[in-house]
């Protein structure tokens, strides 16, 4: 199923390999000391220890600068040999609710700056339209919907989704453009723009509703279209059956694997409010409490 791929760990997790796929053994881990991670990289490309720490700190800095702690960035010595350096990292820690240590790992490093990048990212919209749009052809044969898919754990909820039923052949036509924000471990990761196309088989119509339904690798899906709302829903129901599904699906929790998945055509400009506004509040978690008065008075 193409379209999964906009549910999160939904029926497969063959199309998300970032997130389902083992972990590569030379990637550093989110428990390592973040300048060791940086020197054994600029090992690799010639660089010396002193250039690698002074890299390793500005990038700290500066992502501490945008979250409004007053670091300097005329001195990049790295915190063991900077103790006002160590202290607001410890401070740092402290807000990230980890042992203040005073030594950055690199997750913390790399929660630093996606963090500081919350704060000045741009808002994207899922769709021209901002509402939920409905047509029915003159001949009532081809029903079309648009709008944005939403559900509680949606993997990609900056998505432009498009339904388009025939009665007469009996199918329907989802197709789904979305970024993906997913972060594959570093920051200033890239949003990729993909695109799903799925076809469902019509199984029950109406003058009010349509229902459609496709099959899976792990599972299914069910369409369900209020003709007299013009509102959509996609119900997936995962197959805990399959031996080869109950293994794909192993790194899952129990209520993770059974889990019956709704996803409903909403509002664009919703969906967009919905997700930016939750990463703006994680942002701010990370801001100098000394100075989020001043950056409450400046948004």
């Amino acid at each position: 199923m193409k379209i999964v791929r906009a549910f999160a760990l939904f029926l497969s997790c063959s199309s998300l390999p970032f997130a389902c796929g083992p972990a590569v053994a030379e990637s550093p881990q989110d428990t390592d000391d973040a300048y060791s991670v940086n020197r054994t990289l600029a090992a690799a490309d010639g660089r010396s220890v002193e250039v690698a720490d002074a890299n390793e700190t500005l990038r700290i800095k500066l992502a501490m600068a945008q979250l409004l702690w007053p670091v300097d960035l005329g001195v990049l010595k790295a915190p063991a040999e900077d103790a006002k350096f160590r202290d607001q990292i410890k401070a740092l820690q402290s807000q990230m609710q980890a042992p203040a240590t005073g030594d950055l790992t690199f997750g913390q490093a790399t929660m630093l700056e996606e963090t500081a990048q919350l704060l000045s990212e741009r808002r994207v919209y899922g769709s021209g339209s901002a509402k939920v749009t409905f047509d029915i052809s003159e001949d009532k044969n081809l029903v079309m919907l648009s709008g944005s898919l939403s559900m509680e754990d949606l993997a990609f909820p900056i998505n432009s989704t498009r339904i388009a039923c025939w009665k007469s052949d009996g199918t329907c036509i989802v197709a789904t453009a979305y970024l993906d924000f997913h972060d594959t471990g570093y920051a200033g990761s890239p949003r990729l723009l993909d695109v799903t196309v799925e076809e469902f088989d019509i199984t029950a119509l109406s003058d009010a509703n349509i229902i459609a339904v496709t099959e899976n690798l792990c599972g299914g899906a069910t369409l369900a279209i209020d003709i007299r709302t013009g509102t959509a829903k996609i119900v997936g129901v995962p197959d805990l059956v399959s031996e080869s599904c109950q293994e794909l699906h192993s790194s899952m929790t129990k209520a993770q694997r059974e889990k019956i998945h709704v996803a409903t055509l909403i509002d664009s400009s919703d969906a967009s409010a919905k997700f930016f506004d939750a990463r703006r509040a994680q942002g701010e978690r990370l801001i100098y409490k000394p100075n989020l008065e001043i950056y409450d008075t400046a948004k």
